[in-house]
């Protein structure tokens, strides 16, 4: 997992990722290209990228990706790309 930082300098970013615990690195996106590229308008999003790089799966929308059905979901989809 991974999350994209749109514009904002790295000490910024740093200082969000500190605040709120975030345990998965945080890429940034200076020119704002990931929203183009992956079709998206608003934030947040969740796209879920497989092993071989396709996207599987778009959320829009706040989640609470640590509820139990997220994490049933997430195994689902790794299991299935064995």
């Amino acid at each position: 997992m991974i999350g994209v930082n749109l514009g904002e300098d790295p000490e910024t970013v740093r200082r969000f990722a500190r605040k709120l615990e975030i345990p998965f690195p945080l890429l940034l996106d200076r020119e704002g290209e990931s929203p183009r590229l992956f079709g998206l308008w608003a934030h947040p999003n969740t796209v879920l990228i497989d092993r071989k790089g396709r996207v599987i799966g778009l959320v829009r929308g706040e989640r609470d990706w640590q509820s139990e059905a997220a994490r049933v979901l997430v195994r689902q989809l790794l299991q299935g790309e064995r």
